[in-house]
């Protein structure tokens, strides 16, 4: 690999590589430490997956615990008649737009 240093009148300075051999990634080094063992290992995607799922279900379970709490004392605050009609629409308008938008607003994220 060539590479122009700054200030330097030699165009064509070289880099110097350390030489990989199959001892030094047997046994590992500092530059690769986990060698062999770390990476190579099957993914259990059962354990995996069922982590995902709990740490989405607590925190669908936690906003649904602070929505449905504090939603009613902001309804009533606001004086609005039909209180306890209000507060199921709101919450069922939030579970249709969040289920419908999830998906579309997550794959334009992941871009």
């Amino acid at each position: 690999m060539n590479v122009r240093q700054s200030g330097s009148q030699d165009e064509s300075a070289q880099i110097s590589l350390p030489e990989i051999t199959e001892q030094a990634i047997a046994e590992g080094t500092p530059d690769r430490p986990f060698a062999e063992t770390h990476y190579d290992q099957p993914v259990n995607f059962r354990r995996l997956l069922m982590a995902i799922v709990l740490v989405a279900a607590f925190a669908e379970l936690s906003f649904a615990v602070v929505n449905t709490s504090a939603m009613p004392v902001y309804i009533k605050s606001l004086g609005i008649p039909k209180e306890d009609f209000w507060i199921g629409a709101a919450g069922v308008a939030f579970i249709l737009v969040e289920g419908l938008l999830k998906s579309p607003f997550g794959l334009l994220g992941d871009r």
